[in-house]
């Protein structure tokens, strides 16, 4: 087994901690005191150490109990089950369970366990078992996942997730903050499949779903935040989930919470993030408020729902000022259109007039004024009967 009860002080001991701060032959000393005894049983344990099983306790021969039995398969089992994780896996389950221990604390009803030591527990393992009153959690670490490995395990990834529901357990999965992509000028976030499978929808995530919906909705938030899309639909609600991601910064562990509105789902798996990403101190993070962790820092979060209210409306604005100003431009330059044709049309008109005017002229005789032709002087002047007859006089006696 990896684990047996301390006499000393009746507390769990791990057989990788103990090798830490013991070497081999000195675990084997101690347990030769029957310092280690069965948590099931309450048998002297000893320890045993070799190639093939590393270091480990065990019964005495032929005096192992079934309970350690049934215990010892399972964690062979989960050791399988979690060959593919980093060095730093162990390590960070460790430090989520010594949070877990102290949230605890002073608590009723709070049960922490590894999920290999759970009973009911055959098939496939979390790495840490949480009951909180009614409300049971399977907390499972990711680490070192590459898209190969994504793909191949996907498989077994999904078989896990929905072992965890169907026997009543909630699935939080957290995953090494290394395997976080986003196109940050898109405000789009890439996922595996099974980064996917692992966000999960949190009381925050209704807070903010319940809020954004009071002032856009999924088609106008997209397409004033510049986010394109190959799903798009006004008929598709807002789809809020949340990812949560192990990082470290100067030696502390954070989760960092990455909110998004879920999106496409097949080839690549796409959605769009929400607001700024919380960074939380594990202590934060898993501190137990009713039947579930915090998983956030409220007053943060608080803050950043109404940054990204302003910023939307903001965007919402500019866009109805840009329209206004586009509309205003049509209106313009249909105007200037309508001008430039009126123009046109008028100095096409124009030459029309005058050349009917030349034709008119044309047409009208010209007659040279002179004195010696009295149709010229009758076709210029207006004479009376009295002035003609002397006209006529004045002529037939110079003609003649």
């Amino acid at each position: 087994m990896n684990f047996a009860i301390n006499k000393g002080d009746n507390t769990e001991e791990f057989i990788d901690s103990l090798k830490e701060i013991y070497s081999v032959d000195q675990l084997k000393q101690l347990a030769k005191k029957n310092l280690y005894v069965c948590p099931y049983c309450q048998v002297s344990m000893r320890v045993r150490s070799g190639d093939d099983r590393g270091t480990y306790f065990a019964h005495p021969s032929n005096l192992a109990c079934l309970e350690s039995k049934q215990v010892e398969r399972a964690y062979r089992q989960y050791k399988k089950q979690i060959q593919r994780e980093s060095f730093r896996h162990p390590v960070l389950v460790s430090l989520i369970k010594d949070e877990l221990d102290t949230a605890a604390t002073g608590r009723d009803l709070v049960e922490i366990t590894e999920g290999y030591r759970v009973p009911r527990f055959k098939k496939h393992f979390p790495d840490l078992y949480v009951q909180i009153g009614s409300k049971e959690w399977a907390i499972t670490v990711l680490t070192d996942m590459t898209e190969h490995e994504s793909l191949e395990h996907s498989r077994n990834f999904k078989a896990r997730h929905q072992y965890f529901i169907e026997n009543g357990l909630i699935p939080l999965w957290l995953i090494d903050k290394a395997n976080f992509a986003a196109e940050t000028m898109k405000s789009s976030i890439l996922l595996w499949e099974i980064e996917w499978l692992s966000s999960h929808t949190s009381k925050e995530d209704h807070a903010w779903k319940n809020e954004i919906a009071t002032y856009t909705d999924r088609e106008e938030l997209f397409n004033v935040s510049a986010y394109t899309t190959s799903a798009l639909s006004s008929n598709r609600k807002i789809d809020l989930k949340s990812i949560y991601y192990i990082s470290q910064i100067e030696d502390k562990n954070y989760i960092r919470v990455f909110r998004f509105i879920d999106d496409a789902r097949g080839e690549i798996y796409r959605g769009f993030l929400i607001g700024e990403t919380s960074r939380v101190p594990f202590s934060q993070a898993l501190h137990i408020e009713n039947e579930a962790f915090m998983l956030r820092d409220p007053e943060q979060e608080l803050s950043f729902r109404k940054t990204f209210k302003e910023s939307v409306l903001q965007a919402v604005e500019r866009k109805k000022e840009r329209e206004r100003q586009i509309l205003e431009e049509q209106a313009q330059q249909n105007a200037l259109l309508q001008r430039i044709r009126e123009e046109e049309k008028e100095a096409a008109v124009a030459p029309v007039e005058g050349e009917k005017t030349e034709e008119l002229q044309e047409a009208v005789p010209q007659i040279e004024p002179s004195v010696s032709s009295p149709r010229a002087v009758s076709a210029s002047t207006a004479m009376s009967p009295q002035e003609k007859n002397w006209m006529n006089v004045f002529a037939n006696i110079f003609m003649n």
